[in-house]
């Protein structure tokens, strides 16, 4: 993936486990939290982490500055509460 312009990071994240209704005996979950992002930056890549409260996928999007999203994304691995998503091939001097 090439990112011509400045990189733009987003976080998206999708709770594991369905849809969840509030009714007066249904328990309602914790609400979902993102936490302790990181970002180490390489001459050619980027590596984003970060954890979530609850477990959950995610997927990092970018695209230059001018907010010309990609419609690729970078899947994040982990074990559902610590993620790690690999940007490789990124443009120099463009972070």
């Amino acid at each position: 993936m090439r990112c011509a312009a400045m990189l733009v990071l987003v976080l998206t994240v999708v709770l594991v486990g369905g849809t969840f209704a509030a009714t007066s005996s249904t328990p309602v979950p914790p609400p979902l939290t993102i936490g302790n992002m990181r970002l180490t930056v390489s001459a050619r890549s980027a590596t984003l982490y970060w954890t979530t409260s609850l477990p959950a996928g995610g997927a990092v999007f970018c695209g230059p500055a001018d907010g010309a999203w990609s419609d690729d994304n970078v899947p994040s691995s982990g074990d559902g509460l610590s993620h790690t998503a690999l940007l490789p091939d990124l443009a120099p001097v463009t972070i």
